[in-house]
């Protein structure tokens, strides 16, 4: 919804059921559902709302994620593995995410559902 506060009108910008705004770049929305059992990912082009599924995923099954940006690529998380761990002063199992893979690709191209990454070679483990 948004307000106009010298009309004192109010509108929607656009009705989805993809209603959780993950993140916002260059004129794109990237937009999940809420429901614990669907793991899809949309982006909505701000100038036409035009809504697409975004299909970059990590072998995890999340959404390929962005960490940083430059003018025309994201630095983004490309790759991850996942690993069961006993946490013993909690007495359960949790799923961790290990051996990050980070690369660069287009905006363009994330967009768009292109896998044009190019791998990043970090010189430190992890980023936090």
């Amino acid at each position: 919804m948004s307000f106009d506060l010298d009309t004192k009108q109010k509108s929607d910008f656009l009705e989805t059921n993809n209603s959780n705004i993950e993140q916002i770049y260059d004129g794109y929305m990237i937009t999940s559902d809420w429901k614990e059992n669907n793991k899809e990912y949309y982006r909505i082009r701000i100038e036409d709302k035009e809504i697409s599924k975004l299909s970059l995923y990590k072998d995890n099954g999340r959404l390929v994620n962005i960490i940083a940006e430059s003018e025309n690529d994201f630095f983004v998380e490309s790759n991850c593995k996942i690993k069961d761990e006993y946490v013993e002063w909690a007495g359960i199992n949790q799923t961790i995410e290990t051996d990050r893979e980070y690369a660069m690709i287009p905006k363009e191209d994330y967009f768009n559902n292109k896998n044009n990454f190019k791998k990043v070679n970090m010189i430190i483990d992890e980023i936090y």
